[in-house]
């Protein structure tokens, strides 16, 4: 049978646009599939799956509004298409409207009662509305109708983390993974959800790491082809970064720190987006870019080849396995230099990943054998962050009113378990007066907050004297570190922006430094900001730390009053300084490469 070429994809004799559409579609090459569905629309206005293929496409997109309008024309000539009001529902939920999409899917599951798809769609909507509990139940009556749906397990292991049960989301993901081996990114939540819980066994993370690597992307990596970029060590580097946080996001708070801070004549720069990014953030983010790429639509093969065409030197990825992360982009080693920086804080256990960059605090001497990659350490922090704009003032501290110490941790919930709420306790006890508020968005669900308060009831801390708040805007979010005296650093999943912003609202932060990188970073942020002072080396040493500094009503009124221009006069906000060491650092790198690759070619 003769074929014919049509792009990536081969065009039988007779398949039509739609057909060919299709396997676009599920092919992950959305970009090519796009103007083909629009191309049946064209000669069949009302053909229902092109309608909703392309609704599913601008949902992807972030483009609720035109989702809606499409799946809907879609859903009026397929009512009893159970995917199309589904995904008419997904739609109505990312638009806004929770209270529509519910009706959707209830109305989807009338038409397909066993399929789990639905059951996680109409789960989101609970999660949108704080109802973590009617989710779960959600989400169980699922499993008891499709047990082996691994979507159903990562569902429920992202759930589990928002509650604040991370060993239980572990076990999620790992059920995922067993029902799907073969999908590269079915481990993903485990590799990155083990950050959450001990800090001991930095050999078998890495081993599980590197396990992952071996299996799914050296294959990819040993296929790659030679590069073909000018080797002279001191020209003009072209420096690509990949992620999907371009935005309100820890990486795109940095990012706007650092990127209009390149030397255009050191670097040229180019930023690999894989979400639509359209906040103050990204706008930010987009103006100190040379070049802006989205490789939302683009299959792994077509990003590669996109970043190879561009002749990319050296390529940072910002997401590691993290959600919307392009791993499988890098395994395919598109540029001669790859490194990891931000976003995640491990090895991604990949061959085609060279460097990661860190310092000396998060990655002390003697910890480079649990990374695949070579580590890079930058001189001061790893991190260099501009202040939140806009940013509400320092208040006094609220000690010298009320009469007692207030301590606060507004860090995700998965950081907060257990053992942490035991420590916790133990400084509370100490100090019969103080109150402990904490602050998440799981805090927006009631029974959270009832779990929370019998740990701390359990650890004979009366509830009332933990106050839990849930999410508000950011502003809001920053204002209320005005009611806080001190910061108390989870463990041993360390803050890292939540850290910064304690400290930019004159709010010190007692950390307890541990082995991995995840859980040194507040060691790295208080050294460069000079407070030793407040890193603890043991658990006790924690406790005595919170309770001195909870006693020194003198020394909380100080630091109030000058933690912020400290903050602002360390390394932490020096973003200049911080640019000229990263391209220090890529200069570094790419004078390695070619060096070696100048050697292979001349014993070749």
């Amino acid at each position: 049978m003769t074929l014919l070429q049509v792009g990536a994809i081969d065009q039988l004799p007779g398949e039509s646009s739609f057909e060919i559409a299709e396997r676009y579609y599920h092919a992950g090459q959305l970009d090519q599939a796009e103007p083909l569905f629009r191309q049946v629309l064209r000669e069949q206005p009302n053909h229902p799956r092109a309608l909703y293929r392309l609704g599913k496409i601008a949902l992807a997109s972030s483009v609720p509004s035109l989702a809606v309008g499409l799946i809907s024309r879609a859903l009026s000539f397929a009512p009893d298409d159970p995917s199309i009001r589904r995904a008419f529902g997904d739609a109505l939920l990312a638009y806004g409207k929770p209270n529509e999409a519910e009706a959707e899917f209830r109305r989807a599951l009338e038409l397909a009662p066993d399929d789990p798809r639905i059951y996680a769609s109409l789960s989101n909507v609970f999660i949108v509305q704080s109802k973590f509990d009617q989710a779960l139940q959600t989400l169980r009556r699922a499993q008891e109708i499709a047990p082996g749906s691994a979507l159903i397990y990562r569902c429920l292991g992202i759930l589990h983390l928002w509650m604040g049960m991370p060993d239980l989301a572990v076990i999620d993901f790992r059920h995922a993974a067993d029902l799907t081996p073969e999908d590269p990114h079915s481990y993903a939540g485990v590799l990155f959800t083990q950050h959450y819980l001990s800090d001991d066994d930095l050999e078998g993370h890495f081993e599980e790491a590197r396990a992952w690597g071996i299996r799914h992307t050296d294959p990819l990596t040993r296929k790659a082809r030679p590069h073909t970029n000018d080797r002279q060590p001191d020209r003009r580097l072209r420096i690509g970064y990949i992620s999907p946080d371009f935005q309100e996001h820890p990486v795109g708070r940095i990012l706007q720190r650092i990127l209009p801070e390149h030397d255009p004549a050191q670097v040229e720069v180019f930023c690999y987006a894989n979400r639509r990014n359209v906040d103050g953030v990204a706008a930010r983010l987009v103006r100190a870019a040379h070049h802006w790429r989205s490789i939302l639509h683009l299959s792994d093969d077509d990003a590669a080849e996109l970043i190879r065409k561009d002749q990319i030197d050296i390529l940072i990825d910002l997401s590691g396995h993290t959600g919307a992360n392009r791993l499988l982009v890098l395994a395919r080693k598109p540029a001669p230099v790859q490194a990891i920086w931000l976003g995640y804080f491990d090895t991604t256990g990949m061959s085609a990943v060279d460097y990661i960059f860190a310092d000396k605090h998060v990655c002390p001497p003697g910890t480079d054998r649990y990374y695949v990659e070579k580590v890079i350490r930058l001189p001061s922090s790893l991190f260099c962050c501009a202040p939140p704009d806009p940013c509400p003032p320092v208040a006094p501290a609220p000690a010298a009113s009320r009469g007692h110490v207030t301590f606060g941790c507004f860090n995700n919930l998965a950081k907060i378990r257990p053992e942490v709420i035991a420590l916790w306790s133990r400084i509370l006890r100490a100090l019969p007066d103080a109150e402990l508020r904490l602050k998440y968005f799981g805090f927006d669900d009631a029974t959270v907050q009832a779990r929370y308060k019998e740990m701390f009831a359990a650890n004979d801390v009366c509830p009332e004297r933990v106050i839990l708040l849930g999410s508000t805007p950011l502003q809001k979010h920053l204002e209320a570190y005005q009611d806080v005296d001190i910061a108390l650093d989870p463990f041993p999943y360390t803050g890292g922006m939540t850290t910064l912003d304690a400290l930019w609202m004159g709010v010190p932060v007692i950390s307890l430094a541990g082995r991995r990188f995840v859980a040194r970073m507040g060691v790295s942020i208080l050294s460069a900001v000079g407070l030793a002072e407040f890193i603890a080396q043991s658990p006790d040493d924690y406790v005595t730390r919170a309770v001195d500094l909870g006693r020194s009503l003198a020394r909380l009124v100080e630091l109030r009053s000058t933690l912020r221009p400290r903050v602002e006069a360390s390394p932490l906000c020096d973003g200049p300084a911080f640019a000229r060491a990263l391209e220090a650092a890529y200069r570094t790198i790419w004078r390695t490469w070619c060096e070696q690759s100048t050697l292979e070619t001349a014993t070749a």
